[in-house]
């Protein structure tokens, strides 16, 4: 049977949906480009005040910029915020041993010491390398480092986020020929520029990706010094569980790679703060953290990060969730 003409209105109708579908396509697309414009207009004007106020905080004496962090953290512990709190879980896990009030007083100096880093770092970011290595008071272990950087084989340099990293970072500048450390860009443009300006004065920077990692390794098999950060979770949410203080925390497998790839030395390192300026530290690490068993390995990093940690427990950043990822079926920590 042959068919008759197709319905007129049905035609209509197909058409005014095809075209009300894509209004309302166009309007999801437009409304998301809005919403990425007003977002980067929001982080550059951020970025704009934060280096407008560190920059303006740079006049200030050392010893001012200290007072002022002490302010700061008193406030941040009396407002009981998210800091505060996480500090107070972390300590109790990682120094059962103290008593509840040696723990508080140590949660409490914990957060003061982290504002204070965060106000020197208006002086460590606008600096030069001549008035940064005047407030070297001490550096502790500079022989054997410097045995290290002069060796036939790389220098793996681990920082924890201990005392004033910012100031360990510029040091290795200032001590070693070359220096590769990788860095993770901060969401405020203006706010990154300012630290990749002031991380770059001595320092090659490399990203915290896989052509990053691969930078690193080129210049360790090259015999040359880089820097890493190796307390906090893996970016790529890799990494194996092992003990930090007594509790299983997801810790990066990358040192562990590095190092027997290119049979690199490897020395903690950490600039504390005391009176006037900073103790460089050098440390050498557990003995685990060369061990060709992975497990093994990956745990002496750990361990490698307590003996630094213990030195000056308040002045580590104990505000950082560093077990937030457990293995399956333990209790999820910081539920408040």
């Amino acid at each position: 049977m042959a068919q008759g003409p197709e319905n007129p209105s049905s035609e209509a109708q197909s058409s005014n949906i095809k075209s009300s579908d894509t209004k309302a396509d166009s309007n999801r697309r437009r409304n998301r480009r809005n919403r990425a414009t007003d977002d980067s207009a929001a982080f550059d004007l951020k970025g704009n005040i934060a280096v407008a106020l560190y920059k303006s905080l740079s006049v200030l004496p050392l010893s001012t910029l200290r007072a002022l962090g002490g302010l700061v953290g008193k406030l941040l512990w009396a407002t009981n915020g998210s800091a505060a709190k996480v500090t107070r879980e972390n300590i109790g896990y990682a120094y059962p041993g103290l008593s509840s009030q040696e723990q508080l007083s140590l949660s409490k100096q914990s957060v003061i010491e982290s504002a204070r880093t965060f106000t020197e770092l208006a002086k460590i970011w606008t600096r030069d390398d001549v008035w940064l290595e005047k407030h070297f008071i001490e550096v502790e272990n500079k022989e054997r480092f410097l045995q290290h950087v002069n060796d036939e084989r790389g220098l793996i340099i681990l920082g924890p986020h201990l005392g004033n990293w910012e100031v360990m970072g510029r040091c290795l500048g200032i001590f070693c020929p070359v220096v590769t450390a990788m860095y993770q860009p901060v969401q405020l443009p203006a706010m990154d520029a300012m630290i990749k300006s002031a991380r770059s004065i001595n320092m090659k920077m490399a990203p915290t990706d896989r052509r990053g990692v691969m930078q690193v390794m080129k210049a360790l098999k090259n015999n040359e010094t880089v820097g890493i950060l190796p307390d906090q979770l893996p970016l790529d949410g890799g990494g194996e569980f092992a003990d930090f203080f007594g509790k299983p925390a997801l810790t990066m497998t990358l040192i562990r790679q590095l190092q027997q790839k290119t049979g690199a030395a490897v020395m903690m390192a950490f600039a504390k703060r005391i009176k006037g300026g900073y103790r460089i530290i050098f440390k050498e690490p557990h003995a685990d953290i060369y061990s060709e068993d992975p497990a093994v390995a990956v745990a002496g990093l750990n361990k490698s990060v307590e003996l630094c940690v213990n030195v000056v427990p308040e002045q580590y950043q104990w505000e950082y969730k560093r077990y937030r990822r457990q293995p399956e079926g333990l209790p999820r920590p910081y539920q408040f």
